[in-house]
């Protein structure tokens, strides 16, 4: 079969065989461990900012501590403060 036209996502200059051989390798066997997120802690914004302050300090420090690689607060929880981290596979004490 001969194709004549064709639009190759690789960009002008490559070739529909180019495109194929890049699209079809096989897949590795393997891969790096999943990391885990989780959400560990919601404060509503009744609390004071004081309190909301110690309490997001404090559950930072222990779950770096802990091993989290990455804590922050997830944006979408509003109008509360919704604390994530991010643990290695098989960190988190629920797994």
């Amino acid at each position: 079969m001969l194709v004549t036209d064709i639009t190759c996502p690789f960009g002008a200059g490559s070739t529909p065989v180019a495109a194929a051989a890049v699209t079809q390798r096989p897949l590795r066997r393997w891969a790096l461990p999943m990391a885990s997120i989780r959400r560990v802690l919601t404060i509503h914004p009744e609390t004071s900012m004081d309190l909301q302050l110690a309490l997001l300090d404090a559950v930072e420090e222990v779950l770096l501590d802990r091993g989290a690689s990455r804590v922050w607060i997830d944006a979408s929880a509003k109008p509360d403060l919704a604390v994530v981290a991010e643990f290695s596979e098989g960190q988190f004490a629920g797994d």
